[in-house]
């Protein structure tokens, strides 16, 4: 497959486009969407690393455990994980994986900028320009530094958030969605109504849905 061909924007799943057609007419599950795109995202992490290992510059010793587990369990059967991604528990581990390999690749930039290296090199100028800085942490292994603690990585979710283009409230809401709370415990905490909070988790589905997956 030549690059410019594995570079094109690739159909959506059957299942993601019928819950995202429920969640617009305001009857679909948002966190099943966002856990949806959670884990079509992650499978194009796990096909870059998949296509990278054996090849000169990212052999298989640089791989990490972590970047070998989600290559193998998502690439091994994508359709299948797609249609077993509903709850929350589910979601939140793969946002996890996600916000683990941002968190160390800040770690990475840090530390090279601090010795005067500037910014460690890209797998790809393509790769780079799609999702900087990711997949080449995903390729190249997380020994450099400690994993990251559930606290650091929540400050990560909470800085991601922090960037969607949507009002506190929701913004709120959605925190508390991705770190474990039901949507009836966070309308007590809210003193809101369980349909208030399901209407404000889908007014938020769209910037979500652009972090998850840019090319949508």
């Amino acid at each position: 497959m030549n690059q410019s061909a594995h570079n094109s924007k690739q159909p959506q799943h059957p299942d993601t486009q019928a819950v995202l057609a429920e969640v617009q007419n305001g009857q679909g599950d948002a966190l099943h969407l966002l856990a949806l795109k959670a884990c079509e995202y992650l499978a194009d992490i796990a096909s870059a690393v998949h296509r990278r290992m054996g090849s000169p510059d990212h052999g298989v010793n640089g791989e990490s455990d972590l970047a070998q587990s989600v290559a193998a369990s998502i690439i091994a059967s994508p359709q299948a994980h797609l249609n077993e991604i509903y709850t929350a528990d589910d979601l939140r581990a793969r946002l996890y994986k996600l916000l683990y390999c941002k968190w160390v690749d800040k770690r990475r930039r840090a530390a090279a900028a601090k010795r005067g290296g500037g910014q460690h090199v890209q797998a790809s100028q393509a790769e780079d320009a799609e999702r900087p800085g990711i997949l080449d942490i995903a390729a190249r292994g997380y020994g450099e530094f400690p994993p990251a603690t559930p606290a650091e990585l929540s400050v990560e979710l909470q800085e991601i958030l922090d960037t969607f283009p949507i009002e506190s409230e929701r913004r709120r809401i959605v925190t508390l969605l991705l770190e474990g709370w039901t949507q009836q415990e966070i309308a007590d905490n809210l003193n809101l109504s369980r349909d208030a909070v399901g209407r404000r988790v889908r007014q938020s589905i769209a910037p979500a849905l652009r972090f998850l997956n840019p090319e949508t």
